[in-house]
């Protein structure tokens, strides 16, 4: 039998029926997978000039990101989703749209952790949607489906691809921006073997066709109005501390503030260091102050609860089964890869309860110098806390390093007091703590230099007193 024979079609009504028992996402879309990205040169480029700051596996995947069919020649189409960040924005003044001075959030206090992962591990929860998606997809198929799930972990740009699809626009911040949602969400999908019924599927170009949920996008053929933009906006630009942003849509990720507390195990340089603007995971700034994610505050907020409340807390130990990750064929790689599968009649119940979503993953630190270094030094208990999140991508000794930053960065800024504040002198006691604990090199010196601050500034008390 010749492979044409034996091709697998998906039709557009098949689709929507599978998609509508998915509560709380925000935008999909389906279409034929590239060959070769449109964003091919510019990805290139952002590699040779060396922007990916130092990230090698961003370099080694380049051309299975460039080109997805390397992996999988099988790959036909791509269906692509949009889901919430378990933290909805919570931005302290009304959005005004001529307004152009926006800021970021001042008034957080303690250590900040950006939005995405003040939860769940988001991979974990794309596992358990891509799983339901898969199976019920197989289940359309008299035959196995090979399917390939992927988020953020895997070499594709996703953001690049959604993009394409009518998903959004690529902003200056890197981010992609959906018109109804902003960018407060995380991309995930499947690489699937079969063709889409209502494509052009022998066609070179990327087609694709919108789910109608938000018809004022702009699906190929259609009559609605193009994407927009930010048009002449930089706000985000004009806000990045360290100048990452070097133009607009280009990122040095080796000058961002999530690189450097997330990826980054050395010590971090004076020159970004100082700029941590209190960020001890990711950062947020570039979102905060944009523009669409501030007039799409509250009406997120509702699709943060209606997905977080199926996903993130059903009940899987009973109702629940195993599909692999890439369906039951002889392309399937690793049968230790699974995903959950959550029954769709189980989904639409949970998405039916109405009730307010509880987000058990949320890591609450201890505003309390002592307190937090206590809980973030070895044995402290830092690292039960944050399991099951995506705070375990940095893990506990780059957070404690980033804290240790953080505090340096505030005692610069004290104003000398006698006696010395209760701040001060709570830090001094956990700094007792992590240098009788620790046994990292980088962790030993901060806490040592931070010590050294307090005792200086301690002697000019001493000698200069205040009335």
């Amino acid at each position: 039998m010749h492979e044409s024979e034996d091709i697998k079609t998906l039709s557009l009504s098949q689709l929507q029926t599978i998609m509508s028992h998915i509560p709380g996402i925000l935008d999909w879309n389906a279409g034929v997978l590239y060959n070769r990205s449109q964003k091919s040169e510019s990805m290139y480029k952002w590699i040779k000039e060396g922007k990916y700051g130092g990230l090698q596996y961003m370099a080694d995947t380049v051309e299975q990101r460039i080109h997805p069919k390397l992996e999988h020649p099988w790959a036909r189409s791509v269906l692509i989703y949009l889901f919430p960040y378990p933290e909805k924005w919570n931005f302290q003044e009304p959005y005004l749209p001529k307004k152009r001075t926006l800021v970021p959030d001042q008034k957080s206090k303690g250590p900040k952790i950006a939005r995405y992962a003040q939860g769940p591990d988001y991979h974990f929860v794309a596992q358990r949607v891509n799983g339901t998606l898969g199976q019920s997809l197989q289940n359309l198929f008299a035959t196995d489906l090979r399917w390939k799930a992927f988020s953020d972990s895997y070499p594709l740009w996703e953001r690049d691809l959604a993009a394409e699809l009518g998903l959004g626009f690529r902003a200056k911040n890197t981010c992609l921006i959906h018109p109804r949602w902003g960018s407060g969400f995380f991309i995930a999908g499947l690489i699937l073997e079969c063709e889409l019924e209502f494509l052009e599927s022998s066609s070179s170009k990327v087609l694709s066709v919108n789910n109608l949920n938000a018809g004022h996008l702009n699906p190929k053929g259609s009559g609605h109005p193009p994407l927009p933009s930010c048009g002449s906006c930089q706000l985000c630009i004009d806000a990045c501390p360290t100048k990452a942003l070097k133009a607009p849509g280009v990122l040095d990720a080796g000058l961002c503030i999530s690189t450097w507390t997330i990826e980054k195990k050395e010590q971090i340089p004076p020159s970004i260091a100082e700029k941590l603007s209190g960020w001890v995971f990711g950062c947020d700034i570039c979102q905060e102050v944009c523009p669409w994610n501030h007039k799409n505050e509250e009406r997120q907020g509702v699709k943060v609860t209606e997905f977080w409340n199926s996903f993130a807390q059903a009940n899987t130990d009973s109702t629940s089964t195993i599909a692999p990750k890439n369906s039951t064929s002889k392309n399937f790689t690793s049968k230790k890869s699974t995903h959950i599968v959550l029954p769709l009649a189980q989904l639409d119940t949970l998405s039916k309860a109405g009730h307010t979503a509880v987000n058990t993953r949320k890591v609450i630190l201890p505003q309390e110098p002592s307190k937090l270094l206590q809980l973030c030094s070895s044995g402290g208990g830092l690292q039960k806390l944050i399991r099951g999140t995506a705070l375990m991508r940095a893990g506990r000794k780059k957070i404690l390093r980033n804290i240790l930053v953080d505090y340096q960065n505030t005692l610069k800024k004290q104003n000398i007091q006698k006696p010395l504040d209760p701040f001060v002198q709570d830090l001094k006691k956990g700094l007792d703590f992590v240098l009788n604990k620790e046994s990292d090199e980088t962790i030993l010196l901060l806490a040592s230099r931070i010590k050294k601050m307090i005792g200086e500034m301690e002697c000019l008390t001493q000698i200069f007193p205040k009335v």
